[in-house]
């Protein structure tokens, strides 16, 4: 006999039956990519049955008893979990174990009293033993019927076992189910299932076998037999002339079976005589087998040889001895009691029919096989098939058969497949699944021979009626995940294989065949409930859709065959036919089929209603849903959504069991573009919630993720991970622990330059990350105007730095920790004292210190300079601060770094930014006002030019880049608002102190320096910073107003960064940098303002007076709604008021070119006055300008002229420094000055 069976992990074990007659010997191989060369197995006891689980197997050997081998992780009791030699199941000894089975880490047993045994993994109740994980070794397990009264143990004749359940067939045909998952078919959803259940789906059906898959389950069921007419007994005896048909005669070494019946009456025999049968005679089963072993001559492996050939012969004395003395009546009595169980019901399974009451014989026989030689062999198969078929068909001659089967007693088959094909009909199919483990292949020949009539061999009462049996009828039921079915939860029948003839099911961990009466194989698969392709052998047991199915012609060119590639979601594969024909016939019916699901026509084959037009071929983009079963990130999720051959592609959704949904793009298969992501959480109210970018199924690229614990991170994403520049905001104002980070991220970690704004703390420390912790230098400025900058290590102030308190107090030397001094350092008093020496303590909490107290004098001021406190020192350098924003910017116009790459591609890039933007915008118009829609349409026109750049190509770029900064769907328009954001983050509430002033300046000059490297990179011909244009102005300022807000000397126009730049990025700024000014300048500014407000309470012609303006320039009438008037001494307010109102708008600007130019107005509106006044030509002298422009600067009444005229001076165009405007700065910085020195008596 052979038993084989393939483990998840490659293992095959084969016994076998060899020509030296040796039987039950066990050899082991590995499959796949180990070796395949089998490895004999030495043990003491044939082997008549193997089970394989994934790491396991279970061996039963002759006698009953149970041994285990490979890896047994459930043993106490040795030192390794993995057993390369097969351990004897102790446990089971006092048991007669009559059937095994294996699962993926456990196993089963049935016993010969119809017990069952248990052992190995229980986490999942597979083993049916509630309260532990682990059952070391075989335990009892009951099965108990609750429906019977009183409440009966249940019989079991086999077991099933899969990955995380178990199945049992009882004496009753029913099947019971315990473990969890939906392959129990049990209407339940709460696993596991402790105790066994009955099947109730399968209630009234008679089940034959079961078996278990990792995740599903079959049974094969025996069909409805039609109503039976009463049976009479058949005749064993001639009908001519009353002699047994057969005759049987015990020799010394062997037995002698005839039936070669010749009638003495010489009627021969017609289609409607009968044979009678032969039986086996008892004392056959009367040795207990485990006193008898097989001896194979010389070379016998197994022990005692000489007592098997000793008690072999007594056997044989005394069977002959009882044939000749036991009368023929005996014989059939005994055969009739045996054999009438199997003839009443011939699709009893073999575990029922053969054992245990077959069970001695067929131990013995197989024992014995080698000492008795093929004769016993062949009595032993003729009684099982005896028992197993129960009919014997005599429509031929006897000479005519024994002339046809002496050429085939020496051929053996070690398998079905050698079975010929003249020979595989039978008239009256074999029934039992266990039958083919049990007969030899040679016997099955001789019973396959085509007959016309089929007779009984024992009495039991087979109609007339039955004399032309019909076919075999059996369902295959399967359930499970992957299953066709109802929910894949209850059985159902898989009509793909109904009058197949099915003899046995097996199932692998993920996939399941079929035996048929016919000798076939069948890998069972299903395409789709409405359209099944039953015919073709599948890998696996799914059912394939036909909304997501694509088939096409393989080209028959270079291969030669006639092929079609189908392809689903999962997998793909090739069906081959025999001829063009039947392939284009294929071709057709499957995408008819398909066409009829995507529209919905027709079920189950049936072809849609006339009338309907259909189209030649499906799309190949189609909408479609389907539910993963393989992928392992998309196992038994559901996707509804557009498809492109095969894959995922454009809008769809899916939905994962665990409650996880996506909502976006796919290309490929994979999230690919914009996509919404939510993920439960165990708090039922909260969900970690993305919104972003998507690449190759990964988050990839700008993304929103809201987290379950109230953390929101704004920013870009790169596999899943936070990477680049990003924001996190952790907590609310009203929380525990509110903070926000904004600055470079790493692989989920900060590293890199950032800002965190501890708001409990309220502290803000600028400067450099590594791994989540603060490392490198830094600046920390608090809510109580505390000002740090130095060196951090492992996340603490260490090393050198400079600490300022509000009151200008100074401390610069070594640090510890957080605010606490600890070693040499200079502490520096508001007045200038200071303190030189070793300090320890934290500050503010009072310090230690040793050291030398200095006063300088006046005559110190040599040394007062060389302790001046330059800061900034200790900060990071304005280049080294958002390099993550700009190499964003960078990689969005494609390139790796700054300056890398092709201009081409970089406005490639732009074009598609633009579309896809304008694209996702049509299908959201709302988000888009009208006048952001025309931005975008102009910004698709780049500008062109063809040699150096004039002053008209210049304007030309200056109005794009306004236009493209202004919207955030443009590559720089996005960094321009993403250095916004981080500005007002950086310099905003904790971080507005005036210290920060000289580091937000420098900061704000660097980002013009890098973003102008972005603007030459994609205009090459812009001169570089200070250049000059190619030719001079044709007129002052051209056609465009903004010419004239910059002076250039001549002859050509010269442009920097800031001239370009500023214009677009100073007004976003201007709120915190113009903050910061203000707090700079406070105590200037409100001594220049307390000046301001004194000196206007006078009358004009008085404050004229004491500013020394010349009578000749004052006025002598004013203009007041149109009508002139004198200028009395009690005037007020009304002198030069044009120009006053002109420069007080220097307040409403924001770039120092627009200031510049409105003091330039302010000069030539006092100019125009004076003109009307004197009504000659005139020229001014410094002397005479500067109190008239002290007195218009005096009645503008700029609050915070200080901060003007110092943020004009730090950003103004070096270009125009020298020029008219810089004379007229000038000029307004010195009435700045002499404001606050002005003495009022």
């Amino acid at each position: 006999f052979t038993i084989k069976k393939k483990c998840s992990l490659g293992t095959e074990i084969c016994g076998e039956e060899d020509g030296s007659g040796e039987r039950g010997l066990l050899h082991t191989w590995m499959g796949y990519s180990y070796s395949t060369t089998p490895e004999r197995i030495l043990l003491s006891r044939p082997v008549l049955q193997a089970a394989l689980g994934a790491r396991h197997g279970v061996l039963l050997v002759e006698g009953g008893q149970v041994y285990s081998f490979g890896e047994l992780p459930w043993k106490q009791n040795h030192t390794s979990s993995v057993v390369t030699e097969p351990v004897l199941e102790a446990v089971l000894s006092e048991q007669r174990v009559v059937f095994v089975a294996a699962g993926s880490v456990h196993s089963g047993v049935v016993t010969e009293d119809g017990g069952m045994h248990m052992w190995g993994e229980n986490t999942h109740g597979q083993c049916g033993l509630s309260g532990l994980s682990v059952i070391p070794n075989p335990t009892p397990v009951g099965v108990l019927d609750s429906e019977a009264m009183p409440p009966q143990t249940v019989k079991i004749l086999e077991v099933a076992c899969g990955d995380q359940h178990t199945l049992a067939l009882s004496a009753k045909h029913e099947v019971w189910a315990w473990g969890s998952g939906c392959q129990l078919g049990l209407n339940t959803s709460k696993f596991p299932v402790w105790k066994p259940q009955k099947v109730e789906h399968l209630a009234g059906r008679h089940v034959l076998q079961v078996a278990c898959g990792a995740a599903h389950s079959l049974a094969l069921v025996r069909c409805l037999p039609p109503p039976h007419e009463p049976r009479k007994p058949p005749q064993d005896k001639c009908g001519q002339c009353h002699q047994m048909l057969y005759t049987m005669t015990d020799r010394e070494d062997h037995v002698i079976i005839s039936d070669g019946h010749h009638c003495s009456v010489g009627v021969e025999l017609d289609s409607g005589e009968t044979t009678s049968a032969f039986e086996g005679t008892s004392e056959f089963s009367t040795p207990e087998p485990d006193s008898c072993r097989a001896t194979g001559g010389k070379s016998s492996p197994y022990p005692d040889e000489q007592a098997v050939k000793a008690y072999l012969k007594r056997l044989s004395d005394h069977a002959l001895a009882e044939h000749t003395t036991k009368t023929p009546s005996t014989l059939h009595s005994l055969s009739s009691d045996c054999a009438d169980c199997f003839t009443s019901d011939p699709l009893i399974p073999v575990a029922q029919s053969v054992t245990p009451m077959g069970s001695a014989l067929n131990n013995l026989v197989v024992s014995c096989a080698s000492a008795v030689g093929e004769r016993v062999v062949s009595t032993y198969e003729a009684l099982s098939l005896r028992k197993v078929i129960g009919y014997w068909v005599p429509g031929e001659r006897v000479e005519e058969r024994l002339r046809q089967e002496e050429p085939m007693q020496g051929k053996k088959s070690s398998s079905l497949g050698d079975i010929r094909e003249e020979e595989a009909e039978l008239s009256r199919r074999l029934s039992l699944p266990g039958l083919l483990s049990q007969v030899s292949p040679r016997l099955l020949r001789r019973t396959s021979r085509h007959r016309a009539r089929a007779v009984p061999l024992a009495p039991g009462g087979i109609p007339e009626a039955d004399a032309h049996l019909p076919p075999l009828q059996t369902e295959v039921w399967s359930w499970g995940r992957g299953q066709e079915g109802n929910g894949d939860y209850l059985p159902v029948c898989l009509k793909s294989l109904n009058g197949k003839e099915v003899l046995r099911v097996a199932a692998g961990a993920y996939h399941s065949l079929a035996l048929t009466a016919q000798s076939q194989v069948t890998h069972f698969a299903c395409i789709s409930v409405a359209f099944l392709l039953s015919t073709v052998l599948f890998s696996t047991h799914h059912v394939f859709p036909l909304a997501t199915l694509w088939v096409e012609p393989i080209s028959e060119e270079n291969t030669g065959i006639y092929g079609l590639k189908v392809t689903s979601p999962e997998e793909s594969f090739t069906l081959l036919a025999s001829s063009p024909a039947e392939k284009a016939k294929w071709l057709r019916s499957i995408n008819q089929a398909v066409e009829q699901a995507l529209s919905g026509l027709g079920h189950d084959g049936i072809p849609p209603s006339t009338g309907v037009t259909q189209r030649a071929d499906p799309p190949i983009s189609r909408t479609a849903s389907y539910t993963f079963y393989k992928d392992s990130r998309l196992k038994e999720a559901i996707y509804e959504g557009r498809w492109v051959s095969g894959k995922p592609n454009g809008r769809g959704v899916v939905k994962w069991p665990d409650g996880r949904i996506y909502t976006g793009t796919f290309k490929n298969g994979l999230e690919d573009g914009y996509g919404d992501y939510v993920v439960p959480n165990k708090n039922p109210n909260s969900c970690d919630h993305y919104q972003g970018q998507w690449k190759d199924g990964k988050m990839h690229g700008f993304g929103t993720f809201r987290y379950a614990s109230g953390e929101i991170y704004e920013g870009s994403f790169q596999d899943n991970m936070r990477h680049g520049h990003g924001m996190l905001r952790s907590g609310k104002l009203n929380s525990t622990s509110p903070s926000v980070f904004i600055g470079q991220w790493q692989y989920d970690k900060k590293s890199g330059y950032g800002v965190f704004d501890d708001i409990t703390r309220g502290e803000k420390y600028m400067g450099m990350w590594l791994d989540d912790q603060r490392q490198g230098n830094a600046v920390v400025v608090t809510q109580f105007s505390l000002y740090y900058e130095g060196s951090f290590s492992n996340n603490k102030m260490m090393g050198n730095g400079v600490l300022l308190s509000e009151d200008d107090t100074t401390f610069e030397g070594e640090f510890s920790e957080d605010w606490t001094l600890n070693g040499k350092g200079v502490l520096t008093m508001p007045n200038g004292d200071y303190i030189e020496g070793s300090f320890s303590g934290v500050w503010g909490t009072g310090l230690k210190m040793s050291g030398s107290y200095y006063k300088p004098s006046l005559y110190d001021s040599d040394k007062e300079k060389a302790h001046a406190l330059k800061l900034g020192r200790l900060a990071v350098h304005s280049e080294e601060k958002w390099k993550a924003v700009f190499l964003e910017c960078w990689n969005r116009l494609g390139c790796d770094s700054p300056g890398q790459g092709q201009t081409t591609t970089a406005w490639d890039n732009i074009a598609v930014a633009l579309t896809a933007n304008r694209r996702q915008q049509r299908d959201s118009p709302e988000l888009l006002s009208r006048s952001h829609h025309k931005t975008l349409e102009s910004l698709e026109f780049i500008p062109q030019h063809v040699g150096p750049v004039t002053l008209e190509v210049y304007h030309t770029i200056r109005r794009y880049l306004v236009k493209a900064c202004d919207t955030p769907l443009h590559p720089l328009g996005r960094l321009v608002e993403t250095l916004v954001s981080v500005y007002r983050m950086t310099y905003v509430g904790v971080g507005a102190n005036r210290r920060l002033l000289p580091q937000a300046v420098n900061e704000i000059k660097s980002y013009l320096s890098r973003i102008f490297q972005l603007v030459r990179f994609l205009f090459p011909d812009l001169p570089e910073e200070g250049g000059s244009l190619a030719d001079p102005p044709k007129e002052k300022g051209g056609s465009d107003p903004a010419g004239k807000q910059l002076e250039s000397p001549k002859p050509g126009y010269v442009r920097c960064s800031s001239a370009l730049l500023l214009p677009v990025l100073l007004p976003r700024l201007y709120p915190p940098l113009f903050t910061l000014y203000a707090l700079e300048k406070e105590k200037e500014d409100d001594v220049y303002w307390e000046c301001v407000l004194r000196l206007n309470k006078q009358p004009d012609l008085a404050l004229l007076a004491f500013l020394g303006v010349q009578e000749k320039f004052w006025p002598v009438t004013v203009t007041v709604h149109g009508e002139k008037q004198q200028v009395l001494s009690s005037t007020k307010d009304t002198c030069f008021a044009s120009a006053v109102e002109t420069l007080q708008q220097i307040s409403t600007t924001f770039t120092p070119s627009d200031k510049l130019q409105v003091i330039q107005l302010t000069f030539e509106e006092i100019t125009q006055e004076v003109l009307a006044l004197l009504k000659q030509d005139f020229l001014w002298s410094m002397d005479d300008l500067f109190p008239v422009f002290l007195f218009v600067v005096l009645r503008a009444r700029i609050r915070n002229l200080g901060s003007e005229v110092s943020l004009i001076e730090d950003l103004m165009d070096p270009c125009v420094q020298h020029g008219e405007h810089g004379i007229m700065f000038t000029t307004l910085k010195a009435c700045y000055y002499q404001i606050q020195h002005e003495k009022i008596t």
